[in-house]
C-alpha cells in the first residue's frame, strides 16, 4: 500500500536526527534549502547502489532501431526511455521462449541503445521510485544517506558527519557496503515477488 512520504518527509526526518528543526517545504530553513540541493543526489547514488526490488522492471523484447550501427554488432536496440539505471540483466531468447534462466553477456551499451548480434533482447532495469511506494528498509536508507550528506552542513560538527556516513554506509575499509546498506540489502533479497513487467512505446512484442 502507497504511503504518504516525500522528498520533504524524508529531509524533514534526516534534519530532526540531527537536531534540526522538522520541514513542511525546501525554502523554510537553512537545512531545507540545503536538503533540497543535496536529496536528489543522495537518492540517485542510494538506488543505483543496489538492484531494489521496488525499482526493478523486466521490458519487452525491445525494438530493433533502423539500420545498421556504425559499430562491429549487427544490430542496434532501443533503450527504454524510462530506464534509471542499467540494464542489470540481459536475456537473449525467442519471443516464446520462457527457459532460458542464462544471463546474455554479448552486448554493449553506447548512450540509449544497446547493440548485439542477438535478434531478440530482454533486459532487467531500474526505474525511478517514488518516495510514497518505498519499502520501509529503503526509506530509512534513504534518510540515512541524506544525513551522512548534510551532517556536517546542518551541525558544523566533523564527529556528527562522520558517524552518519559510517551508519549509512559502513567504514572507509568496507567501501560503501556497509552500515545500515548492508542490512537494507539483506532485507530486500528476501522480498517477492521478483520484477515486474513493463511496457513502453518503443517496444514491441515479436510474434
Amino acid at each position: 500500500m502507497a504511503g504518504s512520504e516525500t522528498d520533504i518527509s524524508v529531509s524533514s526526518q534526516a534534519l530532526v536526527r540531527l537536531g534540526d528543526n522538522p520541514i513542511s517545504s525546501f525554502t523554510e530553513t537553512f537545512g531545507a534549502k540545503t536538503c533540497a540541493n543535496v536529496y536528489p543526489f543522495v537518492k540517485r547514488r542510494v538506488l543505483v547502489a543496489y538492484p531494489w526490488r521496488i525499482s526493478m522492471v523486466k521490458s519487452p523484447i525491445l525494438n530493433q532501431v533502423l539500420g545498421s550501427p556504425n559499430s562491429e554488432y549487427k544490430y542496434a536496440y532501443q533503450l527504454p526511455p524510462d530506464l534509471y539505471h542499467g540494464p542489470r540483466r540481459v536475456w537473449n531468447s525467442p519471443a516464446g521462449d520462457t527457459g532460458s534462466k542464462t544471463g546474455f553477456l554479448d552486448f554493449d551499451i553506447y548512450q540509449n541503445q544497446l547493440l548485439s548480434d542477438a535478434t531478440y533482447i530482454k533486459i532487467d532495469y531500474q526505474v525511478d521510485v517514488a518516495e510514497r511506494d518505498m519499502p520501509h528498509h529503503l526509506l530509512e536508507m534513504m534518510v540515512k544517506a541524506l544525513m551522512a550528506e548534510i551532517a556536517f552542513s546542518v551541525t558544523d560538527q566533523q564527529n556528527s558527519a562522520t558517524d552518519a556516513k559510517i551508519s549509512a554506509w559502513g567504514n572507509p575499509s568496507e567501501a560503501g557496503k556497509g552500515g545500515y546498506f548492508r542490512e537494507a540489502t539483506r532485507l530486500d533479497s528476501g522480498i517477492r515477488p521478483a520484477s515486474r513487467v513493463t511496457n513502453f512505446p518503443l517496444t514491441a512484442v515479436r510474434a
